[in-house]
């Protein structure tokens, strides 16, 4: 399985896999080419193919209530998010490597401008915004904080395979969001609100980046050299925070109401 994405996802130049198309559409198809790559090695499915998506589309009864109740098993993902970038950061020893994540880990912690806030911020003025009550579900609070433990022993290329992990469902997310606000008779936020538009704007991005950077130093024979890994290394710490992502959401979405088709 490790050898066919190594077969599948040769390019001429290394630099190519983290280079980023300059447009929104560009990003979109590298990123998709990326997602369809890496699910061969999972079973979490994204975007019009993932099962809970497809079913929150299906529903003609969603209310604000339901909408509350999701972003309360969410909430601790996005609480959360700035400390677990900033932690897999602090693996690397290379400055370079450090940095292609600091952009991600000051955005989602407010860090990119004086009046800047952290998205879990607008995720919580989203709830006010709509007449909400946030109560974020222990059960999920337990569930990453077991997650954030993987991270304490990590080598930089487990860590590799972690972050391409956590960005990997970023589309398939953002579409829960959009689909659940559109159901609950709120399009208008898709345009005005902060945090459904942002996750909306750099999910490619942020695909394109971590998955690219997965399969450059699953391709990089001196890399390999330098940390003492193999591909497989990279791989069976993707897998892992992907069957993460399975068990959260299986386990969210039954406590929604979703039942297996």
């Amino acid at each position: 399985m490790v050898q066919a994405v190594l077969r599948e996802s040769k390019q001429g130049k290394i630099a190519h896999f983290t280079s980023m198309p300059r447009t929104l559409d560009g990003k979109r198809k590298k990123a998709e080419r990326y997602m369809s790559l890496l699910e061969t090695l999972v079973k979490f499915r994204c975007d019009d193919r993932n099962p809970y998506l497809v079913w929150l589309r299906q529903q003609n009864k969603i209310d604000l209530r339901f909408f509350v109740d999701f972003v309360n098993w969410w909430y601790w993902l996005s609480r959360f998010q700035p400390q677990t970038l900033w932690r897999i950061m602090s693996v690397f020893p290379d400055r370079s490597e450090q940095a292609d994540i600091l952009p991600n880990a000051e955005e989602e912690s407010g860090l990119r401008g004086k009046n800047h806030q952290p998205h879990w911020w607008h995720l919580e003025a989203l709830i006010k915004k709509l007449g909400g009550k946030l109560k974020p579900d222990p059960e999920s609070e337990k569930m990453l904080r077991e997650f954030l433990h993987l991270l304490d022993s990590a080598t930089p290329a487990q860590a590799i395979g972690y972050i391409a992990s956590i960005e990997f469902p970023g589309t398939t997310i953002s579409s829960y969001f959009t689909t659940l606000i559109t159901q609950i008779g709120k399009p208008k936020f898709l345009e005005s609100d902060f945090y459904i538009k942002v996750h909306t704007l750099v999910e490619y991005e942020h695909i394109v980046k971590s998955a690219g950077s997965m399969l450059l130093w699953m391709h990089d024979k001196e890399r390999q050299k330098k940390y003492r890994y193999k591909p497989e290394e990279i791989v069976e710490a993707f897998q892992k925070g992907m069957l993460f992502w399975e068990i959260f959401w299986k386990n969210g979405f039954e406590k929604l109401g979703y039942s297996k088709p």
